[in-house]
């Protein structure tokens, strides 16, 4: 798998894929929040939100999602290869 190192290449920017992340012990999946502006075109990275499958900070199911992972690689999930 080809690992972003996020020391070296910083955060994903793309918006519209989910990521596999690790801090070197542990993997999670997530989204990302993001910020675009529309006329210089920047695309800035805001923090990993985390998933369907990520703690909830709330007792009920209206909570904001959380990741508690520190990521310091990332891979987009559409680039894991998976066995045919």
């Amino acid at each position: 798998m080809n690992w972003r190192n996020i020391s070296e290449v910083g955060p994903p920017l793309d918006g519209n894929k989910s990521y596999l992340v690790t801090d070197g012990n542990e993997c999670s999946t997530t989204e990302i929040s993001i910020t675009k502006n529309y006329t210089t075109g920047e695309t800035k990275f805001n923090r990993w939100v985390g998933d369907e499958n990520t703690y909830e900070d709330n007792s009920c199911c209206s909570g904001e999602k959380m990741l508690e992972l520190e990521p310091t690689h990332w891979i987009p999930t559409d680039e894991i290869e998976v066995p045919t």
